[in-house]
């Protein structure tokens, strides 16, 4: 079974979710000689997460770009959904030409409970400490679980390379 490596998750941390993603770029080209107000965004959804990328406003253009994650398909979709909504908005508010792209980056990924009941079993008899959560880490594909190893990357590594049951995926 194949398995990613986390750094940013604690070590033993065996995740039940992973988020996907959601590339956006968004350019606002506003009439000429004004300046292009930068948009309001919404609250994230809980369990979503909007990380900027870039911002480049040069008077008359202004383009954004970023990143949502959320760990369930619906809440990505709604949270895509509802900047895109809000971007519209501002455009038609503020007279803008406005133009949007949106790429799927990763699927959110629940692995099944017989592959994190088998690493949890693996992980445990090795002397890991064990946990459970949730990540906002897009797994990559072919990843059928992710485990965090922050604080105990060789262990867990090494481990995992030497039992014949597991594959390390990398990021």
């Amino acid at each position: 079974m194949a398995v990613a490596l986390l750094p940013g998750e604690r070590a033993g941390k065996i995740c039940t979710a992973s988020a996907g993603a959601v590339s956006l770029r968004a350019t606002f080209s506003g009439p000429p000689g004004e300046t292009v107000p930068y948009p309001v965004l919404p609250d994230p959804l809980p369990g979503v997460g909007y990380q900027p990328l870039l911002e480049n406003g040069s008077g008359e253009e202004l383009m954004l770009s970023f990143e949502v994650r959320a760990t369930r398909s619906e809440d990505l979709a709604a949270s895509v959904d509802e900047i895109l909504r809000a971007l519209s908005a501002h455009a038609g508010l503020v007279g803008a030409v406005f133009e949007a792209r949106a790429v799927r980056l990763a699927r959110p990924v629940v692995p099944d409970a017989f592959v994190v009941g088998a690493l949890a079993r693996h992980l445990s008899s090795s002397g890991v400490g064990v946990s459970f959560g949730t990540t906002q880490t897009a797994a990559p594909d072919g990843a059928a679980v992710c485990v965090g190893v922050s604080g105990g990357e060789r262990r867990i590594e090494r481990f995992l390379q030497e039992h014949p049951a597991w594959q390390l995926v990398s990021l």
